[in-house]
């Protein structure tokens, strides 16, 4: 064999195990946050959308909150209370178990039988080895508790994938992503770059809030548009001007252009003040009937 033939092999036989690799692009490792609701379906069912190919392991966690007996206040023995809580947690278990064998992807399903004032802490620091943390929308229904979703983002330093009630098992193949020049706005684009790449299309929208001038969002989006398109995304800029409500602003854009999915930044200024003034984050939180890929 000649030294021509030798080179032509090699690169063959390079190229061939490229194409046999994983995508380094792709999520690895997704955290599905449960807690043995309806909604723990939803959500398994996302997660499938999210990698469609079952190439990612699946970290779930079933939290189960113990009980805290108050004297008083307690319908029927405290020890048949525990037991029956107990009974209903290892329903959960079983059902989920049995989903996610079904789901013919590598699982390990941990449930977590921690103190109320313990979840946030526990799943944070589960969070700091995966890629993408996934839990059901704060603020729907009677579920209105945010501690979790800021515990995740603050202290597990992960994005995470907002599931709300009205998801559906669709491709995310049209992404609203909601852009202002923060270092929370970059870090939730480049969490969602393995779904950006993906998708069939990608709106770069920027809303102008009251009478501001927008002209100081076009250079850096151009920038940004470009750095989108090194990636193999094309995204298609646009500005929304005069919306008194940035989160309003965004659901309609995704509603108007079929998407489904918006990336935002969370969080761009203190929580306190987002829950006394209100914000993009809360906005978003309490409104949105669309998946939300956040970071902070």
């Amino acid at each position: 064999m000649s030294a021509a033939e030798n080179v032509l092999g090699a690169d063959a036989a390079s190229a061939a195990l490229r194409s046999n690799r994983r995508d380094p692009g792709m999520f690895r490792d997704l955290l599905l946050c449960l807690d043995g609701s309806d909604h723990d379906d939803r959500i398994l069912g996302f997660s499938e959308v999210v990698v469609p190919n079952g190439d990612a392991h699946i970290e779930a966690i079933l939290v189960h909150s113990l009980p805290t007996i108050i004297a008083g206040e307690v319908w029927a023995e405290p020890r048949d209370f525990l037991k029956l809580d107990a009974e209903r947690a290892e329903r959960s278990e079983e059902h989920l178990r049995s989903r996610l064998l079904e789901s013919g992807r590598p699982f390990e399903l941990r449930r977590l039988d921690v103190m109320p004032h313990e979840v946030e802490r526990v799943v944070a620091a589960m969070a700091q080895s995966c890629d993408l943390a996934v839990i059901r929308r704060p603020y729907a229904n009677n579920h209105r508790n945010p501690s979790l979703l800021e515990a995740l983002l603050f202290q597990g330093g992960c994005a995470v994938l907002v599931v709300p009630a009205a998801s559906g098992r669709a491709p995310i193949d049209r992404i609203v992503v909601g852009w202002r020049n923060s270092a929370q706005c970059t870090h939730a684009i480049a969490a969602a770059m393995p779904l950006l790449r993906s998708a069939k299309e990608v709106f770069l929208v920027a809303v102008t809030e009251g009478d501001a001038a927008e002209e100081g969002h076009r250079e850096p989006m151009a920038d940004l548009a470009r750095h989108l398109a090194r990636h193999d995304v094309h995204a298609e800029i646009r500005h929304l001007p005069k919306w008194d409500n940035a989160a309003d602003a965004l659901i309609n854009e995704a509603r108007m252009t079929g998407s489904n999915l918006i990336v935002a930044g969370a969080y761009g200024r203190s929580r306190f003040r987002e829950w006394i003034l209100g914000g993009v984050t809360l906005g978003l939180l309490t409104s949105s009937d669309i998946p939300l890929l956040l970071a902070h």
